[in-house]
């Protein structure tokens, strides 16, 4: 058994809480941070470059009576996309964390197992998505409220390949007795993610990202060095909550089902 397969199992055979989904989270990113992060790189990278080509379709259209269509149509673009790649991407994610608590250290992860479920994955996503903006406008309790019971409907999804609306009352059922635990990894991402947007944009600044574009301080290097600052930002706050999320599937189903990580591993063989 690995140290790292040790350490996880360690992990998951513990109880569920905030910081114990923080710690298996920074954990596991740290280790395997080879594979983790060029993968979110991968998977967001249409992601960000939709973003630059919607801003520059934004200078050249005139922004009259069409600029909150446009607005609108660019939310949606940004929305589909960000959803799919993020699909694709927790999928892998699962696949790594359920091979490495499996005992499974030659099993190879099948990329067309995990692309013939993309699109009902991609329809549970994007339904949680759809709902928890909706929560999020009418207020911000019934938004955090969702995400909360849907945290794990993706992975669901992907783990027992049925449909996304079974797949919310199962991730519910999961989560059932551990929602304050949930609610603090919402809010700790929050902060994250407000955190890690300062902490990028300072690095680019700092290390003059827009420089090394072009040397001209012209719109072409300033969109384009906003655009990797972005991506850098997606890719990190993408790979640290798929992994938690991923692992907090993986625990609970351990918790409450008795089911082990090779059993998990079994569905990417």
């Amino acid at each position: 058994m690995s140290s790292l397969q040790d350490a996880l199992n360690r992990r998951l055979e513990g109880r569920f809480s905030t910081g114990a989904v923080i710690g298996a989270t920074f954990m596991l990113a740290i280790r395997r941070v080879h594979i983790f992060l060029p993968l979110a790189l991968l998977c967001y990278v249409p992601v960000a470059f939709l973003g630059y080509g919607m801003i520059w379709i934004a200078q050249f259209v005139t922004l009259t009576s069409n600029s909150a269509y446009l607005g609108l149509m660019r939310f949606a673009a940004e929305m589909l996309t960000d959803v799919l790649f993020a699909s694709l991407f927790i999928t892998l994610v699962l696949a790594q964390i359920s091979k490495i608590s499996g005992s499974l250290d030659t099993a190879k992860v099948s990329l067309k197992a995990t692309l013939v479920r993309i699109i009902p994955i991609y329809i549970c996503g994007l339904l949680v998505a759809i709902l928890s903006w909706t929560g999020f406008i009418i207020l911000l309790i019934p938004g955090l409220y969702i995400m909360i019971i849907t945290w794990v409907a993706v992975l669901v999804a992907i783990a027992d390949r049925t449909g996304p609306i079974a797949a919310i009352r199962r991730s519910d059922s999961l989560i059932r007795g551990y929602r304050w635990h949930i609610l603090g990894l919402v809010l700790l991402f929050f902060i994250f993610t407000a955190l890690l947007e300062r902490i990028i944009g300072g690095f680019s600044q700092y290390f003059g990202i827009n420089l090394l574009m072009s040397s001209a301080r012209d719109l072409s290097s300033y969109v384009l060095g906003t655009t990797l600052t972005l991506l850098l930002n997606q890719a990190v706050f993408g790979m640290l909550s798929g992994i938690a999320a991923a692992y907090s599937f993986v625990h609970l189903r351990r918790l409450k089902e008795g089911k082990s990580g090779a059993q998990l591993a079994d569905i990417f063989k």
